[in-house]
């Protein structure tokens, strides 16, 4: 169980970034993760622990407040020899990034308390993930951006939105290989910016916000109920003054 956030002002000096060392500190980031699942899905969300969160090759961050009390959490990791551990090398062939130079990093579990300040939150966690890759010297970061439901409709207007300003050039568009997948071309019509930034999940907004684009394609995750789209950032491409301000505020990871 979560502990509750206190009330009180939301200042980024109120949150702070560490790394995960216990078996319990994980458990906990799961618990935020289905917390956030039962907000977005109801009391009828499934209770389940991600299928590989509790694998030793991720190094796992969580935001708390001043009470120590868990307001966010991701987990990261460098996709290894065995690219068959990745969910995002299962549903998109990125053989053309790992046989290239230079690591390529993994986001997953990426979620915020609903009773948090999200942007404050994220301006911690960027700050964090920006020490870490600079660490594990990535020259790409990677991640799959879920939407609820398996129908595109509810989602066009985000959908549009990336199809319409954000999607990789050709040539830098990793193929599905997942068996169902749905072009975001496919959808019709113009983009309500306004509905289509509400609709993005908080981490492909701050992706997109650093410089990052997305897959031409959505694959269908019928078991999570899902449509999954794989997120790309360059962090070389993160624009400099953002980028210095993320590396100015980046907190001392042990």
């Amino acid at each position: 169980m979560t502990t509750p956030l206190r009330p009180g002002p939301a200042t980024p000096a109120r949150y702070r970034a560490k790394l995960a060392s216990l078996p319990q500190q994980i458990m906990l980031a799961e618990a935020l993760h289905h917390l956030c699942r039962v907000a977005m899905r109801g009391r009828f969300a499934r209770q389940a622990t991600p299928e590989d969160s509790r694998d030793p090759d991720w190094t796992h961050v969580l935001i708390e407040d001043a009470d120590e009390a868990l307001a966010g959490c991701f987990r990261l990791r460098q996709i290894g020899p065995d690219p068959a551990r990745s969910r995002a090398t299962l549903s998109y062939d990125l053989g053309q990034f790992l046989s290239s130079d230079g690591p390529v990093a993994e986001m997953a579990g990426f979620c915020v308390h609903p009773d948090a300040a999200e942007s404050d939150v994220l301006g911690v966690a960027w700050a964090a993930l920006m020490a870490l890759l600079d660490r594990m010297e990535a020259r790409l970061l990677v991640g799959l951006c879920s939407f609820e439901g398996t129908d595109p409709q509810p989602h066009r207007h985000p959908f549009a939105l990336l199809r319409a300003s954000h999607v990789a050039p050709e040539g830098q568009c990793p193929p599905p290989l997942a068996a169902e997948s749905i072009r975001l071309e496919a959808l019709e019509g113009r983009p309500d910016r306004v509905a289509g930034l509400r609709g993005l999940p908080p981490v492909l907004r701050g992706l997109l916000g650093h410089g990052g684009c997305v897959a031409d394609r959505a694959v269908v995750n019928r078991a999570a109920g899902t449509l999954d789209l794989l997120a790309m950032l360059d962090p070389a491409r993160i624009p400099p003054p953002r980028r210095h301000a993320l590396r100015a505020r980046a907190p001392h990871l042990g």
